[in-house]
């Protein structure tokens, strides 16, 4: 962020998202496998705000019901992305 000049108006958390208990955030990024995500999905959908993501981590083999499961919240996707095994989706 400092190399990019931003440093000043963004602040970086870097931890377990899934402990938390309130999702007073702006964007995700997530790079975990589908049940964490999951779990992160169903704590943001509680504090009752899914800000945009963007997940990684998704193996091909769980993304249709990964996807599936997500679309259940309401959110749109904006794009996949498929490498070898893995999937990597943003929403919005």
């Amino acid at each position: 962020m400092e190399l990019n000049n931003i440093h000043d108006r963004f602040s970086l958390k870097i931890g377990d998202i899934t402990k938390h208990d309130q999702y007073d955030v702006d964007f995700v990024l997530s790079n975990i496998e589908r049940t964490p995500n999951l779990t992160l999905l169903k704590n943001m959908h509680k504090y009752g705000k899914i800000p945009p993501c963007i997940f990684t981590g998704i193996l091909k083999d769980e993304y249709a019901m990964f996807k599936s499961k997500v679309l259940n919240y309401g959110l749109i996707f904006k794009e996949e992305m498929f490498q070898n095994e893995w999937v990597a989706l943003v929403t919005a």
